[in-house]
């Protein structure tokens, strides 16, 4: 899609209007200011300028860098020393202009709002593609050396979404023409392909075929990849020996597992009668760094060219030239430039700050429709325009600055001093030296009785915003001589702190009263890998945020876990402000024989008999806090299978948020089954195993025999619809995940309606230090880490698959024959029946242990933390639980998946399919269902897992980095625990 400038007329005085800026709101005392070092033009163009006449003949612009001309910020002192360029007085000029257009701009007027909504749509393409003529130019030198020297060659252009690559292309095409033309030589053939209409990526071979030889179809024998390579193998006649341009557009979607049809294309240019100029274009911007290294091997590196991200005064100077088409003046100039700022610090994207223009006029026509009436239809107020307030509006509809983000991100204090900066700089005050903004600073922490910090740790603070280019030192003697400035817009601070009271009180807002210190209620399902994942969040907020005072869990006994009250007293042990209430016995719990036949609805319906209980648990602690100044219950917390539990939050007019300890895989898959039932009110057919569902979140559809094995139990997947059903009744829903990992899915829910809670990627939530186990004898785990210690690096594979993961002595048999197949260096977890008391060593067959005793290490139970952490750790057989993806993620150990019940087969669907971050063992296996794996199919798996090329090895390395910069400060899970922890208690405290 066109994404870059209007048409090259310089003919209005709009060019001078919307580069001047607006310094009062009364239109009889605005002032202008006048750009410097213009070009300077004739007298007559001077006139033509600002009257308003067009110039029929630009000059052309001779360099894509911005130029002075978009400097917003010009003293009127540079103004009159310009005044040599403009015959008559410009300011005087600009206002009279800008008089006579606004009172022609009428947003009431259908035609006009028309225009201009059109000017500024995407797929207006502009005559003149400004901002990127050196780019082109790179491109059309390209295409004329190849032609010129007779020569095949290829050309790989990259760079972010709505940087004018396409547009450009199109440019470039049309100029190859005309240089053909005027030079006497053959036309160029063309061939333009958008990779996502191939129906296969092979096909981009048959339409190059075509292309070449109309109506020709490669013999039964050989493919039009064969044919193409045979036919630019010989000599061709000199009648059809023209040069053919092939412009890939979309050329990442030509990615496929082997990377066999990319590498195949570029390798037609290195053919010795190769007649092909191949330009791919494609937004990944590492593309080229990802398959450069095979594709010099091959000896047909391309050429690459990037296109940056479009500047300020790059995107300024595009809006601008769109919008000089028209005879009014339909934006405030101070609007354009705060698009323009917004989009450049954010993207770059073109096509973005059109959108957000066009957004904002939106919001303007509706405030005009909403305020006309009967009478309304004499002349437009001259503030009629597009406002800053509109496009501010538009902005944050569209997303946040990254100034924005970092200043709401900051520690409380911090904030406070941007608040003291901003009261100390407003008016003509522009610095103030570090001992008057302490003083500001100490009077509001005194007015918000905030303890303050001392002088020589409030310089400290002063500093990393001086090193975040928030704040600005001067150079002075002594710190508190020092002279401090704002770096940073004011309306970006405004926008960023206006929901806090400290600030909202400089803005004029009545003063408030300090909310109590804070307690948060968890409903966590007692199965232990629920539990540790909740209490590690809860330990995570309480480090995080001095507002919670207590965060208690609410949770109560499980026959099938009898442990997990023991777990999570040791989980908690060295943190006392989180504590454990234990709820009474069920009565009249639900049949095991339940359990076993339908998990999901055993779960469902032993949570529905706890819900009277949590009810007086939570009226109890609600009652014990209602003395003035005590800690005050703010909202619940509840784990997914707890969601009865938003009923009784209701009940006490408390938010509730949902824990989904999973993925957002899984929470796609949540908002998807209520819709499917709405439909098809029934469970799964296994039998339809390889039917695809339209899973909203995921780029690839998802086979039905990947669904957990609970939606093809009737019981089980009633369970799963109403669970899923509930989902929207809560405040927000916040998932173990982080935006990097599930990017595709996080996207949807961002761009879901109202009518859909928030979701917030809060994780990876690990415990990272060692899991107490009452299965592990210390020396155990000391046996284990010593014989690591005497293994190479990366060497080993690690086998295990949770606590739940118990396999019979066939399927244990199969996979030691794989280990002795492979002869793989291992380390492999057992876990057995607990109720049968048996060794994990009975197991195994006859001699194993002797036969590999050099090679490998059985165990019971591992440190698998630990395990993950070590060097000498190359790889995992994981039955794929997100907790152990995430471990395995965070350490930057590749997975072979093996999954064996409740959402597992999605978690290694997600991972191989999905995310290519996994090598497939099995992504449909079900422990349940009895099936062996075969020694030859797991021998095959560990191969590719440790030595094979398609080891996404690099890929979860750079995904463990992900992984941390997520949970650091500024990072995407970082702010999405801060927005969480600001709506749940108030960002205002």
């Amino acid at each position: 899609m066109p994404t870059n400038a209007a048409g090259t007329s310089l003919s209005s005085y709009k060019h001078f209007v919307a580069t001047g800026t607006v310094k009062s709101e009364s239109l009889e005392s605005a002032a202008y200011e006048i750009p410097r070092k213009r070009k300077k033009r004739s007298d007559s163009a001077a006139v033509n300028l600002m009257s308003g006449n067009s110039i029929s003949s630009p000059k052309k612009l001779k360099s894509h860098r911005p130029s002075a001309v978009f400097n917003l910020r010009i003293s009127e002192k540079e103004v009159m020393e310009d005044s040599n360029e403009i015959l008559r007085n410009p300011v005087n000029l600009a206002v009279e202009k800008l008089s006579d257009c606004l009172d022609n701009w009428n947003p009431r007027d259908e035609e006009q709002m028309r225009a201009v909504k059109e000017a500024l749509h995407v797929s207006k393409a502009p005559s003149t593609i400004v901002c990127r003529e050196d780019e082109q130019s790179r491109i059309f030198e390209f295409v004329k050396g190849c032609i010129d020297q007779q020569k095949a060659g290829s050309l790989y252009i990259c760079g972010c979404p709505g940087t004018g690559k396409s547009l450009s292309m199109e440019k470039v095409v049309q100029q190859v023409g005309d240089w053909s033309t005027q030079a006497g030589l053959p036309p160029v053939d063309t061939l333009s392909v958008n990779c996502t209409s191939l129906t296969k990526t092979t096909d981009i071979f048959s339409k190059i075929l075509h292309e070449i030889k109309p109506g020709k179809k490669a013999n039964t024998n050989s493919s039009p990849l064969q044919h193409l390579q045979n036919l630019f193998s010989q000599k061709q006649e000199s009648s059809s020996s023209r040069m053919m341009l092939i412009i890939a557009d979309e050329m990442d979607y030509l990615i496929t597992k082997d990377r066999g049809v990319l590498y195949d294309l570029f390798m037609l240019t290195t053919l010795p009668f190769s007649r092909c100029i191949l330009i791919g274009v494609a937004n990944a911007i590492d593309l080229a760094d990802r398959f450069l290294p095979k594709l010099k091997s091959l000896n047909c590196k391309p050429m690459v060219i990037t296109f940056r991200a479009y500047s300020k005064d790059q995107i300024l100077r595009i809006l601008q030239e769109r919008l000089m088409v028209l005879s009014y003046v339909a934006f405030q100039p101070k609007a354009l430039e705060l698009c323009a700022r917004k989009v450049a610090a954010a993207s770059g994207d073109m096509r973005k700050a059109l959108c957000v223009c066009r957004s904002a006029l939106e919001i303007l026509e509706i405030e005009v429709r909403r305020s006309a009436g009967p009478e309304s239809q004499g002349p437009t107020p001259v503030d009629s325009v597009v406002r800053m307030d509109h496009m501010a509006a538009a902005l944050s509809k569209t997303f946040k600055s990254p100034v924005v983000e970092t200043i709401q991100s900051l520690p409380q204090h911090q904030q406070i001093i941007i608040c003291a900066a901003t009261k100390a700089f407003r008016g003509s005050k522009k610095d103030a030296t570090i001992g008057e903004l302490n003083k500001l600073y100490l009077e509001i922490c005194k007015s918000w009785m905030i303890s303050p910090a001392g002088i020589t740790e409030f310089t400290n603070m002063c500093t990393v915003l001086n090193d975040q280019g928030i704040l600005k030192f001067g150079q002075a003697r002594g710190d508190k001589l020092k002279r401090v400035s704002l770096r940073v817009d004011e309306l970006d601070i405004t926008f960023a702190l206006q929901r806090l009271i400290y600030f909202g009180t400089l803005e004029g807002n009545q003063k408030k009263t300090m909310k109590a210190e804070a307690e948060i209620i968890f409903v966590t399902y007692p199965a232990p890998g629920h539990l540790l994942v909740s209490i590690e969040f809860a330990k995570s907020l309480i480090k995080r945020d001095d507002r919670i005072h207590t965060i208690t869990i609410l949770h109560w006994a499980l026959p099938l876990a009898p442990q997990a009250q023991l777990f999570a007293k040791s989980l908690v042990a060295s943190e006392p402000r989180i504590r454990l209430v234990a709820l009474t016995d069920v009565q009249n719990p639900p049949s095991l024989e339940l359990f076993f036949k339908a998990p999901e609805a055993y779960i469902l319906e032993s949570t529905k008999k706890t819900v009277p209980l949590v009810r007086d648990a939570l009226s109890t602690i609600l009652s014990s806090r209602n003395e003035p100044g005590s800690v005050r219950v703010i909202g619940l917390v509840i784990d997914f299978f707890c969601v009865p539990m938003i009923q009784v939050a209701n009940e006490f007019n408390l938010p509730s948020y949902i824990f989904l300890t999973c993925n957002a895989g899984l929470l796609s898959m949540m908002k998807y089954l209520p819709e499917r039932h709405r439909i098809t009110a029934s469970e799964l057919d296994l039998s339809s195993g390889d039917d695809k569902h339209p899973i909203p979140g995921y780029v690839c559809s998802v086979p039905t025999k990947v669904l957990p094995p609970g939606l093809f139990v009737r019981e089980s997947y009633e369970a799963w619809v109403e669970i899923a059903e509930k989902f929207p009744g809560a405040k927000g829903i916040l998932v173990n995940s982080f935006t990097c990992l599930e990017q595709n899915a996080f996207d949807y829910f961002a761009r879901l309606p109202e009518n859909y809670p928030p979701v917030y990627p809060v994780g990876p939530v690990l415990s990272l230090k060692d899991r107490p186990s009452p299965d592990l004898d210390p020396s155990d785990r000391d046996r284990i880490m010593r014989w690591l210690e005497d293994q190479p690096e990366s060497s080993i594979v690690y086998i295990c698959f949770g606590s739940l993961g118990i396999l019979g002595k066939p399927q244990i048999e199969e996979i030691a024959q794989a280990l002795e197949l492979t002869g793989q260096r291992f380390l492999w977890s057992i876990r057995t029946n607990p109720t049968e008391k048996a060794s994990p060593y009975d197991l195994l067959p006859e001699g194993f242990l002797d036969r590999t005793a050099s090679k490998g290490l059985v165990c019971d139970w591992a440190p698998q933390v630990e395990v993950l952490a070590h060097k000498a750790t190359g790889g995992f057989v994981s039955h794929c639980g997100w907790n152990s993806v995430l471990e395995s993620l965070w350490f930057g150990v590749p997975i072979a998946t093996w999954p064996m019940y409740a959402e597992q087969q999605l978690n290694a669907f997600t991972m191989v399919k999905e995310l290519e971050l996994a090598v497939e063992l099995r992504l449909d296996y079900v422990s349940a269902y009895g099936e062996i794996v075969k020694a030859e199919e797991i021998a095959g798996a560990i191969r590719s897992l440790m030595d094979g090329e398609d080891t996404p090895r690099k890929r979860v390395e750079e995904m463990a980095e992900a992984a941390r910069k997520a949970l650091m400060d500024g990072g995407s899970s970082f702010l999405a625990v801060k927005g969480f922890l600001d709506e749940l208690i108030g960002g205002d405290v």
